[in-house]
Protein backbone atom coordinates (compact mmCIF):
# COMPACT_ATOMS: atom_id res chain seq x y z
CA UNK A 1 0.00 0.00 0.00
CA UNK A 2 1.44 3.18 -0.88
CA UNK A 3 0.28 7.03 0.00
CA UNK A 4 0.47 10.36 -0.25
CA UNK A 5 1.30 11.52 3.41
CA UNK A 6 -1.26 14.23 2.57
CA UNK A 7 -4.21 14.35 1.21
CA UNK A 8 -5.25 16.87 -2.02
CA UNK A 9 -8.16 18.55 -0.89
CA UNK A 10 -10.18 18.26 -3.87
CA UNK A 11 -11.49 20.67 -6.55
CA UNK A 12 -13.72 22.27 -3.65
CA UNK A 13 -10.81 24.32 -2.57
CA UNK A 14 -10.96 27.06 -0.22
CA UNK A 15 -10.95 30.54 -1.68
CA UNK A 16 -12.24 34.35 -0.88
CA UNK A 17 -13.67 36.08 -3.61
CA UNK A 18 -13.61 39.98 -3.63
CA UNK A 19 -16.74 41.33 -4.13
CA UNK A 20 -17.27 45.39 -3.89
CA UNK A 21 -15.65 45.38 -1.29
CA UNK A 22 -16.65 42.70 0.46
CA UNK A 23 -15.44 38.87 1.10
CA UNK A 24 -17.78 35.88 0.89
CA UNK A 25 -16.77 32.50 1.68
CA UNK A 26 -16.79 30.09 -1.24
CA UNK A 27 -17.94 26.54 -1.34
CA UNK A 28 -16.86 24.36 1.91
CA UNK A 29 -13.75 22.93 1.64
CA UNK A 30 -14.50 19.15 0.60
CA UNK A 31 -11.86 16.13 2.02
CA UNK A 32 -11.26 13.66 -1.04
CA UNK A 33 -9.62 10.81 -0.74
CA UNK A 34 -8.50 9.52 -3.78
CA UNK A 35 -7.34 5.64 -4.22
CA UNK A 36 -5.96 3.71 -7.03
CA UNK A 37 -7.84 0.38 -6.50
CA UNK A 38 -5.65 -2.92 -7.40
CA UNK A 39 -8.70 -3.53 -10.11
CA UNK A 40 -12.03 -2.42 -10.78
CA UNK A 41 -15.06 -4.36 -9.68
CA UNK A 42 -16.67 -6.50 -11.61
CA UNK A 43 -19.45 -7.25 -9.24
CA UNK A 44 -20.62 -4.99 -6.45
CA UNK A 45 -22.53 -8.06 -4.83
CA UNK A 46 -20.14 -9.03 -1.21
CA UNK A 47 -21.93 -12.50 -1.13
CA UNK A 48 -21.87 -12.89 -4.98
CA UNK A 49 -18.12 -11.94 -5.70
CA UNK A 50 -15.50 -13.34 -3.08
CA UNK A 51 -12.29 -10.76 -4.23
CA UNK A 52 -10.27 -8.28 -2.65
CA UNK A 53 -11.97 -5.42 -4.39
CA UNK A 54 -15.63 -6.22 -3.75
CA UNK A 55 -14.97 -7.05 -0.09
CA UNK A 56 -13.63 -3.02 0.16
CA UNK A 57 -16.54 -1.62 -1.72
CA UNK A 58 -18.83 -4.06 0.61
CA UNK A 59 -17.17 -2.95 3.46
CA UNK A 60 -17.45 0.86 3.18
CA UNK A 61 -21.21 0.45 1.65
CA UNK A 62 -22.64 -2.37 4.33
CA UNK A 63 -22.50 -3.04 8.22
CA UNK A 64 -21.82 -6.49 9.38
CA UNK A 65 -23.57 -7.93 12.80
CA UNK A 66 -20.09 -8.64 13.87
CA UNK A 67 -16.89 -7.62 12.92
CA UNK A 68 -13.05 -9.32 13.12
CA UNK A 69 -10.85 -6.95 15.38
CA UNK A 70 -7.10 -6.56 14.56
CA UNK A 71 -6.53 -10.23 15.81
CA UNK A 72 -9.58 -11.43 14.32
CA UNK A 73 -11.31 -11.72 17.44
CA UNK A 74 -15.57 -11.16 17.14
CA UNK A 75 -16.56 -7.67 18.33
CA UNK A 76 -20.70 -6.60 17.86
CA UNK A 77 -21.36 -4.39 15.20
CA UNK A 78 -24.60 -3.57 14.40
CA UNK A 79 -25.64 -5.85 17.17
CA UNK A 80 -26.64 -3.95 20.30
CA UNK A 81 -26.62 -7.04 23.07
CA UNK A 82 -27.05 -11.12 22.52
CA UNK A 83 -27.16 -13.49 24.82
CA UNK A 84 -27.45 -17.21 24.98
CA UNK A 85 -28.89 -20.18 26.24
CA UNK A 86 -27.33 -22.08 29.25
CA UNK A 87 -27.57 -25.56 26.22
CA UNK A 88 -25.44 -22.80 23.84
CA UNK A 89 -28.50 -23.46 21.51
CA UNK A 90 -30.81 -20.39 21.55
CA UNK A 91 -28.63 -17.27 20.42
CA UNK A 92 -30.98 -14.19 20.94
CA UNK A 93 -29.43 -10.98 19.15
CA UNK A 94 -31.19 -7.06 19.56
CA UNK A 95 -29.50 -4.49 17.05
CA UNK A 96 -28.45 -0.81 18.03
CA UNK A 97 -30.96 1.89 17.54
CA UNK A 98 -30.91 4.11 14.95
CA UNK A 99 -29.42 2.09 12.39
CA UNK A 100 -30.47 3.31 8.75
CA UNK A 101 -30.16 1.97 5.37
CA UNK A 102 -28.44 4.66 2.68
CA UNK A 103 -32.21 5.49 1.50
CA UNK A 104 -33.31 6.67 4.71
CA UNK A 105 -35.83 3.11 5.79
CA UNK A 106 -35.11 1.69 9.23
CA UNK A 107 -32.77 -1.34 8.99
CA UNK A 108 -35.08 -4.12 10.75
CA UNK A 109 -34.38 -7.83 11.73
CA UNK A 110 -36.25 -8.57 8.56
CA UNK A 111 -33.74 -7.31 6.36
CA UNK A 112 -31.15 -9.02 9.04
CA UNK A 113 -32.76 -12.75 8.31
CA UNK A 114 -32.89 -12.24 4.60
CA UNK A 115 -29.26 -11.40 4.50
CA UNK A 116 -28.40 -14.15 6.77
CA UNK A 117 -30.23 -17.03 4.57
CA UNK A 118 -28.28 -15.51 1.15
CA UNK A 119 -25.03 -15.57 2.67
CA UNK A 120 -25.37 -18.81 4.24
CA UNK A 121 -25.41 -20.17 0.70
CA UNK A 122 -21.97 -18.99 -0.34
CA UNK A 123 -18.73 -20.27 1.17
CA UNK A 124 -18.00 -23.81 2.88
CA UNK A 125 -17.81 -21.86 5.99
CA UNK A 126 -20.89 -20.38 5.91
CA UNK A 127 -22.95 -23.60 5.28
CA UNK A 128 -21.18 -25.67 8.24
CA UNK A 129 -23.25 -22.75 10.54
CA UNK A 130 -26.18 -23.28 8.12
CA UNK A 131 -26.37 -27.23 8.54
CA UNK A 132 -26.40 -26.35 12.37
CA UNK A 133 -29.63 -23.64 12.45
CA UNK A 134 -33.03 -25.05 13.20
CA UNK A 135 -34.82 -22.18 13.20
CA UNK A 136 -34.67 -17.93 12.35
CA UNK A 137 -37.40 -16.12 14.38
CA UNK A 138 -38.24 -12.65 14.22
CA UNK A 139 -39.51 -10.77 17.56
CA UNK A 140 -39.79 -7.81 16.92
CA UNK A 141 -37.79 -5.03 14.48
CA UNK A 142 -34.92 -5.29 16.88
CA UNK A 143 -34.89 -8.48 18.38
CA UNK A 144 -34.00 -12.11 16.89
CA UNK A 145 -32.99 -15.48 17.43
CA UNK A 146 -31.53 -18.29 15.77
CA UNK A 147 -31.85 -21.60 17.40
CA UNK A 148 -29.42 -24.30 16.46
CA UNK A 149 -29.50 -28.18 16.38
CA UNK A 150 -26.17 -28.35 18.33
CA UNK A 151 -23.66 -25.84 20.36
CA UNK A 152 -21.32 -24.16 17.11
CA UNK A 153 -18.69 -22.43 18.63
CA UNK A 154 -18.11 -20.22 16.27
CA UNK A 155 -21.38 -18.88 15.65
CA UNK A 156 -21.22 -14.89 16.61
CA UNK A 157 -17.37 -14.82 14.25
CA UNK A 158 -19.19 -16.21 10.94
CA UNK A 159 -22.55 -14.17 11.19
CA UNK A 160 -19.75 -11.62 10.07
CA UNK A 161 -18.34 -13.01 7.07
CA UNK A 162 -16.23 -16.40 6.28
CA UNK A 163 -13.64 -17.00 3.97
CA UNK A 164 -14.05 -13.62 1.22
CA UNK A 165 -17.95 -12.95 2.25
CA UNK A 166 -18.31 -9.72 3.78
CA UNK A 167 -21.29 -10.42 6.29
CA UNK A 168 -23.50 -7.77 4.50
CA UNK A 169 -26.72 -6.99 5.81
CA UNK A 170 -28.90 -5.45 3.06
CA UNK A 171 -32.50 -4.24 2.78
CA UNK A 172 -35.18 -7.68 2.19
CA UNK A 173 -35.34 -6.63 -0.78
CA UNK A 174 -32.01 -7.21 -2.20
CA UNK A 175 -31.29 -9.73 0.32
CA UNK A 176 -34.16 -11.80 -1.44
CA UNK A 177 -32.17 -12.22 -4.72
CA UNK A 178 -31.06 -15.32 -5.60
CA UNK A 179 -27.39 -15.91 -4.00
CA UNK A 180 -25.95 -17.02 -7.64
CA UNK A 181 -27.43 -13.65 -9.06
CA UNK A 182 -25.50 -9.89 -8.15
CA UNK A 183 -27.51 -7.66 -6.46
CA UNK A 184 -28.09 -4.88 -8.86
CA UNK A 185 -28.65 -1.62 -6.19
CA UNK A 186 -26.14 -0.79 -4.14
CA UNK A 187 -27.73 0.46 -0.94
CA UNK A 188 -26.19 -0.49 2.16
CA UNK A 189 -26.77 1.12 5.67
CA UNK A 190 -22.64 1.29 6.41
CA UNK A 191 -20.13 4.74 6.65
CA UNK A 192 -20.42 5.70 3.08
CA UNK A 193 -22.86 5.73 0.64
CA UNK A 194 -22.15 4.96 -3.11
CA UNK A 195 -22.86 7.99 -5.66
CA UNK A 196 -24.35 6.37 -8.53
CA UNK A 197 -24.98 9.67 -10.44
CA UNK A 198 -21.20 9.95 -10.70
CA UNK A 199 -19.95 6.32 -11.70
CA UNK A 200 -18.18 5.96 -14.82
CA UNK A 201 -17.15 2.79 -15.59
CA UNK A 202 -13.62 1.99 -16.37
CA UNK A 203 -12.75 5.54 -15.11
CA UNK A 204 -14.41 6.11 -11.48
CA UNK A 205 -16.41 5.22 -8.27
CA UNK A 206 -17.70 7.50 -6.06
CA UNK A 207 -18.61 7.11 -2.37
CA UNK A 208 -19.56 9.57 0.10
CA UNK A 209 -20.17 9.81 3.63
CA UNK A 210 -23.27 8.89 5.39
CA UNK A 211 -25.07 11.02 7.87
CA UNK A 212 -26.86 8.90 9.00
CA UNK A 213 -24.54 6.39 10.28
CA UNK A 214 -24.25 6.20 13.97
CA UNK A 215 -20.77 4.63 14.79
CA UNK A 216 -19.54 2.68 17.57
CA UNK A 217 -17.83 4.21 20.54
CA UNK A 218 -15.32 2.06 20.86
CA UNK A 219 -11.73 2.48 18.70
CA UNK A 220 -11.55 1.55 15.45
CA UNK A 221 -9.96 -2.24 15.08
CA UNK A 222 -9.65 -3.76 12.03
CA UNK A 223 -12.83 -4.05 10.31
CA UNK A 224 -14.58 -3.78 14.26
CA UNK A 225 -15.05 -0.62 16.23
CA UNK A 226 -16.59 3.10 15.54
CA UNK A 227 -16.22 3.03 12.05
CA UNK A 228 -15.43 7.20 12.08
CA UNK A 229 -15.13 8.82 8.43
CA UNK A 230 -12.76 11.52 9.12
CA UNK A 231 -13.48 12.60 5.03
CA UNK A 232 -16.16 13.22 2.88
CA UNK A 233 -15.53 11.79 -0.31
CA UNK A 234 -13.84 8.75 -1.51
CA UNK A 235 -12.87 8.19 -4.97
CA UNK A 236 -11.17 5.48 -6.38
CA UNK A 237 -9.30 6.15 -9.82
CA UNK A 238 -9.07 3.30 -11.94
CA UNK A 239 -5.61 3.19 -13.91
CA UNK A 240 -4.82 -0.08 -14.86
CA UNK A 241 -1.09 0.79 -15.95
CA UNK A 242 0.71 0.51 -12.79
CA UNK A 243 3.68 3.04 -14.30
CA UNK A 244 0.94 5.59 -14.51
CA UNK A 245 -0.67 5.05 -11.29
CA UNK A 246 2.81 5.89 -9.63
CA UNK A 247 3.05 8.41 -11.76
CA UNK A 248 -0.17 10.27 -10.72
CA UNK A 249 1.00 9.30 -6.97
CA UNK A 250 4.22 11.26 -7.45
CA UNK A 251 2.07 14.12 -8.82
CA UNK A 252 -0.67 14.35 -6.39
CA UNK A 253 -3.34 13.45 -8.49
CA UNK A 254 -3.90 10.56 -6.20
CA UNK A 255 -3.47 9.77 -2.65
CA UNK A 256 -3.19 5.95 -2.49
CA UNK A 257 -2.44 2.87 -4.60
CA UNK A 258 -3.79 -0.55 -3.46
CA UNK A 259 -1.26 -3.12 -3.66
CA UNK A 260 1.05 -1.81 -5.79
CA UNK A 261 3.37 -4.12 -7.90
CA UNK A 262 6.71 -4.53 -5.60
CA UNK A 263 8.90 -4.30 -8.44
CA UNK A 264 7.79 -0.34 -8.70
CA UNK A 265 8.43 0.33 -5.13
CA UNK A 266 12.04 1.26 -5.48
CA UNK A 267 10.92 4.27 -8.00
CA UNK A 268 9.02 6.07 -4.84
CA UNK A 269 11.00 4.80 -1.91
CA UNK A 270 13.16 8.01 -1.42
CA UNK A 271 10.25 10.16 -1.83
CA UNK A 272 9.59 12.27 1.00
CA UNK A 273 5.98 12.13 0.64
CA UNK A 274 5.24 9.06 -0.15
CA UNK A 275 4.96 6.13 2.52
CA UNK A 276 4.81 2.53 1.61
CA UNK A 277 3.15 0.38 4.30
CA UNK A 278 1.04 -2.52 5.18
CA UNK A 279 -2.88 -1.63 6.20
CA UNK A 280 -3.78 -5.00 7.11
CA UNK A 281 -1.17 -6.70 9.33
CA UNK A 282 -2.38 -10.44 8.98
CA UNK A 283 -0.86 -12.41 6.27
CA UNK A 284 -3.80 -14.01 3.81
CA UNK A 285 -1.83 -16.73 1.74
CA UNK A 286 -0.29 -19.18 3.21
CA UNK A 287 2.57 -20.71 0.47
CA UNK A 288 4.70 -24.46 0.26
CA UNK A 289 7.89 -24.12 -1.26
CA UNK A 290 9.42 -27.36 -2.57
CA UNK A 291 12.52 -27.85 -2.10
CA UNK A 292 13.83 -28.16 -5.62
CA UNK A 293 17.68 -28.64 -4.84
Amino acid sequence: MLRRRIFAAGAATAALIHTGGRRTAAQTIQKVLRIVPQAEPQSFDPVFAQVNNVSMHGAMVYDQLFGWDDKMNVRPQMVDTWKTSDDRLLYTFTLRRGLKFHDDTDVTTRDVIASLKRMFVRDSQNQILAGLIEEYQRVDDRTFTLHLKQPFAFTEFLLGGSNGVVGAIMREKDALTDPFTPVRERIGSGPFRFVESEYRPGAKLVYEKFAGYVPRSEPASGFAGGKLVNVDRVEWVIIPDSSVAFSALRRGEVDMLDAPPLDLLTTVAGDPNIVIGEVWPLESYAVLRFNHL
